[in-house]
């Protein structure tokens, strides 16, 4: 393997789900393949790749229950799902534990099919779908026994099946009108009738919700909070009990089988801790980490707990948690990647108005005098730069430059209203964030001034097309992978599902097309001075790769230095490994350009 693959191409391995007799697993990884496909390990014998399409494998569930088909009573099954060439219009599929032959469950290729949850004894798959008109998500109950379907709730916006009753009557249904505003719906199976429990007309979050055995439910959410925590919500009348209000945001949580056992992962300047707690009462066994650990999967007898960790130095890899000794260790089966890039150090930038913006900031192990600079800007914006494996980032310290990656006002992490600081007309103030970031890296000691680089991936590339085209004279080069360069255009272009979410966040081209147009990047493109590097999926679904196109347009009317890499069967990122080679040794090498020259 090459240094550069090393870096951007090191073989990821994930928690995907433990069956309901914890003798077998199941992880998605790309140790031998070009995309993460399907592995199963049984017992203590090593794993075993199932499969190998030209696609990523996006989740793996089993199926509860011994009701299998004829003949293979026992076995077992399990669901998974797959998109094609980066379109997000997943199918799922069925896979027969005995034969590890697998056939497909949904047969729309046009729609996109979201796994939710099983009934109790295995019997059904509940699932979100929108096959009826391309925008709603509906949701489906489908038998795994006959295959018939039955639309259950006609969808109002993104909605997606959180968890099944035990009692098999009952779904726990979220609608997602914006990232930060979510519905949460009981749907009584037995009549059809819909009773709201949480986020009715009000501005909260509820994911990772579980029944508990007695019939309530327990999940993450932060109505009434700045911080996301753990409550317990009365099915019958929604009244909501607060377990866990931390002064930091609660991840996900995992309800042991048992109902005894509460998992939780807490948001600490990125970085995760990870808490076991007993319900009957008694301090919290706690794992803090040097990274971030998610895919949270307990044992069936609640004596363990798997879940993936990364962190700066090491790719994702499955680990095992046992609270009751209080330690953790990756699992074996996989091998270790050798350890590359760097830890950072948590930095603090004095934005335009006296806030303080967190960062990351990742120095190089022989840093020369003065460094050139990398700033990263993430995507979503509802996301955060976090301490987990950053490929590129690696590369980028090898090669002996500086990197900064702020969360700039409108990430996550750090509470609600950090979140919503960038909310529609407050867009400019991201970039004022930006300026501010330029400045703080230009006045350090040990960086060049004159060498200062932006890259962002999605959102993040748009801030960085912004960042070129107004502050011009503070960096020297831009990257930016499937960025946008026009709100007003990505918003009427972007999957139609995906629409109405993202108006709630941006803006509405028709009613605020005037300070849309006052941000556009592309506006303002012959204001950018340095060079400009632009890579895309062909299939993105999300951000239409004419939206580079269109930027590779204007800077190359007026002969200005751009390059333009679009990359087809991809969607929104780069999931195969040789195209991610390949996208990322243009880019450093347009980078080593400027930084290097």
């Amino acid at each position: 393997m090459t240094d550069l693959a090393r870096f951007v191409a090191p073989a990821i391995v994930r928690v995907a789900d433990v069956d309901a007799t914890g003798t077998r697993r199941a992880f998605l990884a790309d140790t031998d393949t070009e995309t993460p496909q399907l592995w199963l390990a049984r017992d203590e014998a090593a794993p075993v790749r199932v499969g190998d399409h030209a696609d990523p494998v996006a989740f793996a569930a089993f199926r509860p229950g011994a009701a299998f088909r004829p003949g293979k009573a026992g076995a077992g099954q399990l669901v998974y799902g797959i998109d094609h060439g980066g379109d997000e219009n997943q199918a799922l599929r069925l896979l027969d534990l005995a034969d590890l032959c697998s056939r497909p469950f949904t047969a729309d290729p046009a729609a996109r099919h979201v796994f939710g949850a099983f009934h109790p004894d295995g019997r059904a798959l509940a699932y979100t779908t929108n096959a009826t008109d391309g925008v709603v998500m509906d949701v489906v109950v489908r038998s795994l026994e006959d295959g018939a379907a039955r639309r259950v709730l006609r969808g109002d916006g993104l909605s997606r099946v959180e968890a099944w009753s035990p009692c098999g009557r009952f779904l726990a249904v979220v609608v997602e009108h914006a990232a930060l505003r979510e519905e949460l719906h009981l749907l009584d199976l037995a009549n059809g009738a819909r009773h709201p429990l949480l986020g009715a007309g009000a501005a909260a979050i509820a994911h990772n919700v579980r029944f508990l055995p007695e019939g309530d439910l327990v999940l993450v959410t932060d109505a009434g909070r700045d911080h996301a925590g753990v409550a317990r919500l009365a099915r019958g009348d929604g009244r909501l009990v607060w377990w866990l209000t931390p002064a930091a945001d609660v991840d996900a949580i995992a309800l042991d089988p048992t109902g005894r056992r509460l998992a939780t992962t807490l948001n600490h300047q990125g970085f995760t801790t990870l808490e076991v707690h007993d319900r009957v009462g008694g301090a919290p066994v706690r794992f803090p980490l040097d990274g971030v650990a998610a895919d949270l999967h307990w044992h069936p007898a609640g004596t363990a707990l798997l879940a993936t960790v990364e962190t700066p130095v090491t790719p994702p890899r499955p680990w095992c948690f046992d609270p009751a000794r209080g330690d953790a260790a990756p699992l074996a089966g996989f091998a270790a990647a050798p350890p590359a890039g760097g830890a950072p150090d948590v930095v603090r930038v004095e934005s335009f108005d006296g806030r303080r913006l967190p960062a990351l900031l990742y120095r190089p192990p022989r840093a020369a005098a003065s460094a050139p600079a990398v700033t990263v800007v993430h995507g979503g914006p509802e996301s955060q730069w976090r301490p987990g494996w950053h490929g590129e980032v690696a590369a980028m310290l090898a090669r002996g430059w500086t990197v900064l990656a702020p969360n700039l006002r409108g990430s996550t992490g750090y509470g609600r209203s950090y979140a919503g600081l960038d909310d529609g007309a407050r867009r400019a103030d991201v970039f004022a964030d930006l300026a501010a970031v330029g400045r703080w890296l230009a006045a350090r000691e040990d960086v060049d001034a004159a060498r200062l680089a932006l890259l962002g991936h999605s959102y993040g590339g748009f801030v960085t097309l912004a960042g070129l085209a107004r502050d011009p004279a503070r960096w020297c080069c831009g990257v930016a992978f499937y960025g946008m360069a026009d709100l007003a255009t990505f918003l009427r272009e972007t999957a139609a599902y995906r629409r109405v979410h993202r108006r709630a966040e941006y803006g509405d081209p028709e009613v605020d097309g005037g300070f849309l147009d006052d941000l556009s990047p592309l506006a303002r493109a012959a204001a950018v001075r340095a060079p400009v590097f632009l890579a895309h999926g062909g299939g993105d679904p999300r951000v239409r790769p004419a939206e580079s196109r269109r930027m590779a347009a204007a800077l190359g009317a007026r002969d200005h230095p751009v390059e333009h890499l679009e990359i087809a069967g991809e969607g929104h990122g780069f999931s195969k490994r040789t195209n991610r080679i390949a996208v990322w040794r243009r880019a450093l090498g347009f980078l080593a350009a400027s930084l290097d020259g």
